[in-house]
């Protein structure tokens, strides 16, 4: 199971967050149309450790958040639960994989103004999360 498997898995079996998004936790993107609030998960960057005997199995991920909701309470309240889940996660199991840290690296709350009466506009809130972890290093 990968990392993305395993953190998927991860936050769609914490209450907090699932009772905020249900199952709207999306790798990538979200469909069209989807119900706010939703969690959208992107890979930024990944860099792998090498050693002197070939792959460490040690990776560094900058992982981005994308929280949309139809106001700035639902958004931060969404934050807030995944903040409470992922910062600080530490010496655990996602998926099969060993994450060692999981650190909030980065916050930006942005909105995208109405364009008419009956649209309240999007409330979006980005953060970057730096996840430390081992992978089963692959032999070349």
């Amino acid at each position: 199971m990968s990392i993305d498997i395993g953190l998927y898995a991860y936050l769609s079996a914490q209450a907090s967050i699932t009772a905020l998004v249900a199952t709207r936790i999306y790798p990538g993107q979200a469909p069209e149309n989807a119900t706010k609030p939703y969690i959208v998960l992107h890979v930024r960057t990944e860099r792998r450790f090498p050693s002197v005997s070939g792959p460490s199995g040690m990776v560094r991920r900058r992982l981005q958040t994308n929280i949309m909701a139809s106001s700035q309470l639902s958004a931060r309240a969404v934050f807030d639960a995944l903040r409470d889940r992922l910062d600080g996660f530490r010496n655990g199991l996602m998926g099969a994989e060993n994450v060692l840290s999981v650190n909030l690296e980065d916050f930006r709350p942005q909105v995208t103004p109405p364009t008419t009466g009956a649209d309240p506009g999007v409330w979006e809130m980005q953060a970057d999360w730096i996840v430390l972890y081992g992978e089963t290093a692959t032999s070349v």
